[in-house]
């Protein structure tokens, strides 16, 4: 019995005492101290206050941020089946463009058969449609769409109505056949220009707002992304974009409008694709 509490004592002196001592020299749980009283374990409330949720759907690359900023809100619009928010910031120039796409507000089964239908169309892509005809490749899609996301809901016996699949088939075409997040601000008549600078992931796509200026959004394009839309427009414009060729100029056509594009890549921008 002595040789085995002289081990716990041992153990507990050399090792659990200096691991506990070096996580209280760490920074959140020297933050964290002065919330510990009457804390229950389980209780998630304390992380909220330190970690900011930045969170994506598995069918898209798109960081989000969904967390409402502290700060003056001076415009609330609707656009495009997205809802904005504008705020003046504390300690910041710009305002932030703080948009919710419907893509988020779907309901667990609806995000399930999405990413199932989304997976099945990059792993099954129709070869023989011409790339450059870009309205009738997203006919294509949305129909394919349209009967994948039906079949998977009858296959998983989920109840979804028709409007819901219809729903569903245009948030499929906008990552499969579309540009993603683009076109949720493409669709915001407001938004004069949007940029997305490198490095990608490390900070998020600007805009230049109508009646507020230049924005910064809640929308973090990652690399994936940018290696997504340089595909893209590589196919769609016929044109290379590498370090022979760092700029490609191109034009896209959305639903809701027609925007010019301006790519640029290693050496022009030495931080990667912009």
């Amino acid at each position: 019995d002595s040789h085995r509490r002289e081990l716990i004592e041992k153990y507990l002196s050399q090792v659990l005492k200096p691991i506990e001592k070096a996580l209280e020299n760490t920074k959140l749980v020297s933050l964290a101290k002065g919330e510990l009283m009457g804390y229950h374990i389980g209780d998630r409330k304390i992380y909220r206050k330190f970690f900011h949720p930045m969170t994506r759907p598995n069918f898209m690359f798109t960081k989000y941020i969904t967390k409402t900023p502290k700060g003056e809100l001076v415009a609330k619009y609707s656009g495009g089946g997205s809802g904005v928010e504008i705020f003046r910031m504390l300690n910041k120039v710009r305002p932030l463009y703080h948009i919710t796409p419907p893509e988020f507000k779907l309901s667990e089964q609806e995000y399930t058969i999405l990413d199932d239908a989304r997976r099945y169309l990059e792993e099954r892509q129709p070869h023989e449609l011409e790339a450059k005809d870009q309205d009738k490749m997203r006919q294509i899609f949305r129909d394919i769409g349209l009967d994948l996301l039906r079949d998977l809901s009858d296959i998983r016996k989920m109840n979804v109505s028709t409007d819901d699949i219809l729903k569903l088939s245009g948030i499929l075409t906008r990552y499969t056949a579309g540009f993603g997040v683009v076109e949720l601000l493409l669709n915001d008549p407001k938004i004069e220009d949007i940029s997305m600078n490198s490095p990608l992931g490390k900070q998020p796509i600007f805009i230049n707002h109508s009646e507020f200026g230049e924005c910064e959004t809640n929308l973090i394009p990652t690399r994936a992304d940018g290696d997504r839309l340089a595909t893209r427009f590589k196919l769609l414009s016929g044109r290379p974009l590498d370090e022979a060729n760092p700029v490609l100029d191109t034009e896209i056509r959305v639903p809701g409008g027609v925007a010019r594009v301006a790519a640029i890549g290693p050496r022009l921008s030495p931080e990667g694709l912009a």
